[in-house]
């Protein structure tokens, strides 16, 4: 009886100890009857937003917005980037708790602090209490997926999420949801607004609340519109409008002076609907950006890798990587301010690839160094099971190809006399066992000639031809050494050098013919399926036309077409210019170009952007508009 007794005084004693010693949380002072949780990951970031963003600065600088003014204020005496959780309540009237941990704050008047272990409390509510039941709280409910909040999110009770909605769609079709949870990311004139609608959340059915949050937590949403795509498909609901404005801060009915354009679109399925939107104060930033110089941004350490043009899939406007000399990677937005930067290990190998993944209009990021191969979403954030860890050292950039343009990606990992195939999951494809030979020189290639599938690529002694599986295709009838260059399709053959300066088609039974040579002078060539071009000495040839350069040493001869035209560019590193030709070899208006070294080149549409580094540790964006 008495070890009886002496085990159940241990229990009680050690589960007292464990009551006593719960740790005081934030979600301890959020109020049940909270109407608007405000989640900041960094507090200067979120001031900036509203300081520098033209609708939300709209919304702070009106005189009877109140509210808003008093929590800037309190911010402002914050000395801290760290994050902070904001909820707004009503009894008599409207209360607001701004809660952190570990504070360091200057005296504020007419506000009542609290300080309980180490979370710091500032009220305008002087009977601040601790919350009896934290756990039915929006923060509860929502604090497992604000992992993917890159500035702050806004969390609505029921009613709230049902005025908000409304406001926006002006549609009742909605019968049943509760909650709706929001991120929100902002420029200075973009405001990009990304969530999730709780539709059938239950407070009484805890295992729907788990599945509930974690369909929410893993899926693919993020501050995205596919203009191009996916806005009409993949969305029930769409809101355009220029007329009324949306405040989610409508606490005191505040309307925005400045007029907007609003986007939104919303696809409510049983269990999770995904809302996104913007509200841009310049409708010109969803189009093409045709300025000349767009931007110019510099850097504290040399840059070693890029600049790389990619395509932002949200306004399609055009933005770079680089990585700098401690390997640091920096996406640099179409403004010229770093969107985000990422350490990695390794010198990146010279080449990005931008590929949808989750066919859904969204863009990740390609690329890999000497041991890993990596995939980033928009933000910089590691994809899936990336980056994948290899072994042996990846000797060549990766491919990427899209066999039947369905997006199944495989992505083509060269090491050494090794061909290894990837699915853009991260999953090796066992269907694909290339029987290794010598060193691998080129980055394999894909191309569809008279329906095969061929790639293909250089060993140091051989001229490779396979399928997708990674057996021979095609055996060559002779036998040639080949150059260094890279392989291209011309009238369904395949087009390269050879050592001997010749320029070598290859056709669909492996039948080699020369079709141009010049013994003692270095042959480039550049081509695609229906014109070719190459570089001899200090003059541009194709089969019709000539064109003699000024004397110097060229470089970088690529090609650029879109669905009107064929263009020609290559630089001069002795001169320092920018070449550009259109398919007759006649100079493009405004070429050349005298920039410091040589660019990365991309043509959209009917502009050309290229992009360099300068002098100093920076890098420019600029543009040329084709007519």
């Amino acid at each position: 009886m008495k070890i009886k007794l002496y085990i159940l005084s241990f229990v009680l004693i050690f589960s007292c100890e464990n009551i006593i010693n719960n740790p005081i949380s934030e979600k301890d002072y959020i109020p049940q009857t909270t109407e608007l949780l405000v989640r900041i990951k960094n507090t200067n970031k979120f001031k900036n937003s509203f300081v520098n963003n033209e609708y939300l600065n709209s919304l702070l600088v009106k005189k009877d917005n109140k509210v808003l003014k008093d929590i800037f204020n309190v911010l402002d005496s914050i000395k801290s980037d760290k994050p902070l959780t904001i909820c707004f309540y009503k009894s008599d009237k409207l209360y607001y708790n701004i809660i952190g941990k570990s504070l360091q704050v200057d005296s504020i008047s007419n506000m009542y602090k609290f300080d309980n272990e180490n979370i710091i409390i500032f009220s305008n509510n002087p009977k601040l209490e601790k919350n009896k039941s934290p756990e039915k709280s929006l923060y509860e409910r929502f604090e497992k997926i604000d992992q993917t909040n890159t500035n702050f999110s806004l969390s609505f009770d029921s009613i709230n999420s049902k005025k908000v909605i409304e406001k926006i769609f002006i549609n009742d079709t909605i019968k049943r949801f509760r909650n709706l949870y929001i991120n929100i990311d902002s420029d200075n004139k973009m405001t990009y607004i990304n969530g999730v609608i709780d539709n059938f959340y239950s407070e009484n059915d805890n295992s729907k609340a788990a599945k509930l949050l974690d369909d929410i937590k893993n899926s693919e949403t993020d501050f995205e519109i596919n203009f191009d795509e996916n806005i009409i498909n993949d969305f029930q609901l769409i809101s355009a409008s220029s007329i009324d404005s949306i405040n989610f801060f409508d606490f005191e009915n505040i309307k925005s002076d400045i007029e907007s354009f609003k986007l939104f679109q919303l696809n409510f399925g049983n269990e999770v609907g995904n809302i996104n939107g913007i509200i841009s104060t310049d409708k010109k930033e969803v189009k093409e950006i045709e300025d000349p110089n767009l931007f110019k941004v510099s850097f504290s350490d040399p840059i070693i890798v890029g600049p790389f043009i990619v395509t932002n899939h949200i306004t399609q406007n055009k933005e770079i990587i680089v990585q700098d000399i401690n390997n640091i990677l920096y996406l640099v937005d179409n403004s010229g301010k770093i969107a985000w930067s990422k350490q990695i290990d390794e010198k990146i190998l010279n080449k990005v690839f931008q590929i949808d993944s989750y066919k859904n209009g969204r863009l990740q990021y390609v690329f890999s160094t000497e041991s890993k191969l990596y995939m980033l979403d928009k933000k910089g954030r590691d994809v899936g099971k990336f980056p994948l860890k290899f072994n042996d050292r990846i000797t060549l950039p990766v491919s990427v190809f899209d066999y039947d343009k369905n997006k199944n990606y495989r992505i083509c990992i060269p090491q050494g006399n090794e061909l290894f195939m990837f699915d853009s999951k991260g999953t090796f494809v066992n269907g694909f066992k290339y029987k290794k030979q010598d060193q691998i020189i080129t980055s394999p290639k894909h191309f569809r000639i008279q329906n095969k599938d061929l790639i293909v690529f250089k060993t140091k002694s051989k001229f490779n031809i396979i399928n997708r599986r990674g057996e021979i295709r095609i055996k060559l009838k002779s036998d040639i050494e080949f150059s260094n260059d890279d392989i291209y399709s011309y009238q369904n053959n395949l087009i390269t050098t050879s050592e001997n300066n010749e320029i070598i088609k290859i056709d669909i039974k492996g039948n080699i013919n020369k079709i141009k040579e010049d013994n003692l002078n270095t042959i480039f060539i550049v081509s695609n399926n229906d014109y070719y071009s190459y570089l001899i000495n200090n003059s541009i040839k194709t089969p019709k036309n000539k064109i003699d350069l000024e004397f110097g040493k060229y470089s970088d001869l690529s090609l650029h077409e879109n669905k009107k035209n064929i263009f020609i560019s290559l630089y001069n590193e002795q001169s320092k210019k920018l070449y550009m030709f259109d398919e007759k070899l006649i100079p493009i208006s405004n070429f050349p170009k005298t920039i410091s070294s040589n660019a990365e080149i991309k043509l959209y549409n009917n502009n050309f952007y290229y992009s360099f580094l300068e002098e100093n540790n920076s890098v420019s964006l600029n543009s040329v508009s084709i007519q």
